[in-house]
């Protein structure tokens, strides 16, 4: 930061000019304009006392939006079915499950014996006799 003698000099003769012209205008105010100000001022000043009534509705509006969103999430949950109770012989731990299994290929994986039965089975689809080929 670059402070010069010179331009602090400088600095402070404008704001003391600033000064002078200020109070000069404040003293060659005529008493229409002075009373239309003196009237703004206390205007402004009664309304930064004033209470405001937004200030004092503002958090109660916040606790029950907060409230509303609490329950919305808790009750409006999407219903989920219940879990079919499974056998225990045929159930499987998250172990013996492939990593990819998802809920298609759950139907499967739950009736693991019953495919492993079926492939054990003979061909059924062998030809009868005298059934054409």
């Amino acid at each position: 930061m670059n402070t010069s003698p010179e331009k602090t000099n400088v600095d402070l003769e404008l704001v003391m000019r600033a000064q002078e012209i200020y109070l000069e205008a404040c003293a060659n105010v005529d008493a229409r304009t002075h009373a239309q100000l003196a009237a703004a001022r206390r205007n402004a000043m009664t309304a930064a006392r004033a209470p405001s009534h937004r200030r004092v509705w503002l958090p109660a509006a916040g606790a029950m939006a907060a409230c509303a969103l609490a329950v919305g999430v808790i009750f409006w949950r999407p219903a989920s079915a219940p879990a079919p109770a499974q056998n225990p012989q045929t159930a499987l731990s998250d172990a013996d499950l492939p990593l990819d299994a998802d809920n298609r290929q759950m139907d499967i994986y739950q009736n693991l014996e019953f495919y492993q039965w079926l492939a054990r089975q003979p061909d059924a689809r062998t030809p009868a006799d005298g059934a054409p080929q």
